[in-house]
């Protein structure tokens, strides 16, 4: 027999012999039934987050090859990205939908948001040439501490790369003393938070403002410590203009000295920071390549709380399901 599909219509024209004519209606009898499953299929519109990401954070839970797909009505949903609308296109079975969306719902957040984002900041004190200045050092790429070179042997090059959507730009405009800052949502953040503290009115009494970024410790606490280590070797250092300020929410220290000082609170703030790396308490991200850091996680707690419990040593372990890794939080040793 000959088979051909009318998709306007949705029909089959069948041409065939009286016998295989009865049989051919048999069987499309049996299949053209209704589904006593009823599976939807929407568009999704994403606010924050790219499609290409919260797609593949959710091929970990749903869809054929996922490895967290316990049942069959997971393993049926279909989830395809659509970047050039930033939504998704998903299928599946009415009863999975509720889920979905909640797991939808919690990623599409502010903070998975990857796209740069541009913002012009108007200063009322502060010199905006020396604000644009101190927030690029401040974000420039950092390369990582190389070991000494051998006797004889070259320094190797170092060359730090970073994603366009890491990248922060900043520019002054005079005229209008006004900051255009170009950053991810994640680093606006921290911007701005620097810039409240910038912006006072005592700015034009003060040396420039420069930003030491705080990778391990509280910048509040390491602020502190630094006041005590430098404060007694420094002959009336707020006559002098000197301010260390630690800011919590952008993760630095806002440093107003001059240079002879400036050098001295860096090297101060770093002998810290690598003694907090070694003995005090550090946050790390760890990603993974192939297993579900959900289950990797659970791994780990079994494996460790009870000791670092036993040990008095602090451990905590959370999944970061979008970058698929595992956000932790613990001491030198135990990490």
């Amino acid at each position: 027999p000959r088979i051909e599909a009318d998709a306007t219509e949705n029909r089959l024209v069948i041409a065939a012999t009286p016998e295989q004519f009865a049989t051919i209606t048999e069987v499309v009898r049996a299949i053209d039934v209704e589904s006593t499953r009823r599976r939807v299929t929407e568009f999704v519109p994403l606010l924050h987050a790219k499609a290409r990401g919260i797609e593949e954070a959710l091929g970990y839970f749903y869809g054929r090859y996922a490895i967290d797909a316990d049942t069959p009505e997971k393993r049926s949903v279909r989830i395809v990205g659509d970047d050039s609308t930033n939504s998704l296109v998903i299928s599946a079975e009415e009863s999975e939908w509720p889920a979905i969306r909640k797991l939808v719902e919690r990623l599409d957040n502010e903070e998975y948001d990857g796209s740069r984002q541009l913002r012009v900041v108007a200063l009322r004190h502060a010199d905006a040439r020396s604000v644009a200045r101190a927030i690029n050092e401040a974000f420039r790429p950092q390369a990582p501490q190389q070991p000494q070179p051998r006797p004889g042997q070259q320094q190797p090059q170092v060359v730090v790369q970073q994603s366009a959507d890491d990248a922060v730009s900043a520019s002054a405009d005079e005229y209008s003393n006004n900051v255009v800052v170009a950053a991810s949502p994640a680093n606006m953040r921290k911007i701005e938070a620097i810039l409240v503290q910038l912006d006072q009115p005592d700015y034009a009494q003060l040396a420039p403002p420069r930003l030491i970024t705080v990778r391990y410790g509280n910048p509040e606490q390491l602020a502190r410590s630094i006041e005590r280590v430098y404060g007694p070797s420094r002959e009336s250092g707020r006559d002098r203009g000197l301010r260390i300020v630690g800011d919590a929410a952008s993760n630095a220290l806002i440093v107003r000295a001059n240079d002879e000082d400036y050098a001295q609170i860096l090297a101060i703030a770093e002998a810290l920071q690598q003694q907090a790396s070694e003995q005090g308490l550090a946050v790390h991200l760890l990603r993974l390549a192939n297993a579900p850091a959900s289950r990797v996680a659970a791994a780990i707690r079994e494996a460790f709380a009870q000791r670092a419990r036993e040990a008095g040593l602090s451990l905590s372990i959370q999944v970061d399901t979008v970058a698929n890794g595992l956000v932790v939080a613990s001491t030198g040793p135990i990490f």
